[in-house]
């Protein structure tokens, strides 16, 4: 007896576990489009909602800011990737500020602006490579801008700030940016054995008015600091062109005062690096940075253009205020030389 009652209570049990089962299986069922598929909110993004201290928190620039942003970029009134997506020039600005500013995913993004994760991806790309493409040669030493008088400025600025050189107009240094690892034979090059990391490697010269004047890069993660003119560490060596530190551990004192000196204001160069990841932390996501799937090396260079156009729209930066030399305006930064005229399309991102 006591058999037959064991046995019904098992079969009861698994009647009820077979039950739940099903249960859970039509609640899967039911609920997985809500609960798997990324869900577009009904309305578009309004900027005209947004207040600017919302607007720095999201974008780095307050609204008059962006405003001012989407004229001198020469933007196209209404954007048009490739693959048919439109954005007006104000909205496709903003989502390459989004995806900048901060290393969130696509789906996050697309909570703010009401596109799909492929939308914004080509429409960020888009305006990522108008900017890079059209830009890009205020980061080849623009000497359209910086004019002679504007180097003497730059010198009298190092000067005042106690520097003995009375010639020095800027600081070399190199930025080491990490990076997936890449794969398909450059594993190799692109190990760095200092930081014992897959990088790329920029070198740049900032100036006293805040501005990176100067960004060569990207190069393999492997190669030498030893590229640039001016000021530099010791790494840099002695040219007709480049003063270093004076090395030895037998410095007269005059020769240990200039190095002191001078190393007071060359801790500006770190600054201006400190100021890129900390505006544009894409760019610091090491995890995203895929060479092959990626413009690795455009993503630092536009990002190091955003940070100029920042100190032109705030009118100030730490390494100005440190130099109390004003920046350029916004249009002088930008439209000082002579653009080129080749405007390529976009390329798709490969989402994370």
């Amino acid at each position: 007896m006591d058999t037959d009652n064991d046995a019904v209570k098992r079969a009861n049990q698994r009647r009820k576990q077979l039950l739940l089962m099903l249960a859970m299986t039509v609640a899967c069922i039911e609920f997985a489009p809500d609960s798997m598929a990324i869900q577009i909110p009904d309305t578009r993004f309004n900027f005209k909602r947004l207040d600017s201290p919302t607007c720095k928190f999201l974008f780095r620039f307050d609204k008059k800011q962006i405003e001012d942003l989407v004229v001198e970029l020469r933007l196209p009134d209404v954007v048009i990737t490739k693959a048919g997506h439109k954005a007006l020039a104000l909205e496709a600005l903003l989502i390459l500020l989004r995806r900048m500013a901060y290393p969130g995913r696509l789906g996050d993004i697309t909570q703010h602006f009401g596109r799909s994760r492929t939308a914004i991806s080509f429409i960020f790309n888009n305006v990522l490579l108008h900017i890079f493409r059209r830009f890009k040669h205020l980061l080849l030493w623009d000497t359209h801008r910086i004019t002679e008088q504007k180097l003497i400025q730059f010198a009298d600025a190092y000067h005042a700030q106690g520097a003995p050189l009375i010639d020095c107009i800027g600081d070399p240094d190199g930025t080491v940016r990490q990076m997936c690892r890449p794969g398909k034979g450059v594993q190799k090059a692109a190990y760095n054995g200092h930081k014992w990391k897959h990088a790329l490697k920029w070198q740049s010269i900032s100036c006293p008015d805040g501005i990176i004047a100067h960004l060569h890069g990207p190069e393999p993660g492997s190669r030498h600091d030893l590229t640039f003119v001016v000021y530099g560490d010791p790494a840099y060596g002695l040219k007709d062109w480049m003063v270093s530190p004076f090395k030895g551990a037998q410095l007269t004192e005059e020769q240990d005062a200039f190095n002191k000196a001078m190393s007071r204001v060359r801790v500006t160069v770190e600054w201006a690096f400190g100021l890129i990841v900390a505006n544009w932390a894409f760019v610091d996501f090491h995890k995203n940075l895929k060479l092959w799937l990626q413009p690795v090396g455009v993503y630092y260079n536009v990002a190091v253009l955003l940070t100029n156009m920042l100190t032109c729209c705030k009118g100030a930066n730490e390494l100005s205020i440190f130099f109390a030399l004003d920046p350029p305006t916004l249009n002088e930064y930008l439209h000082s030389s002579p653009a080129p005229t080749e405007l390529g399309d976009d390329q798709e991102e490969d989402d994370e």
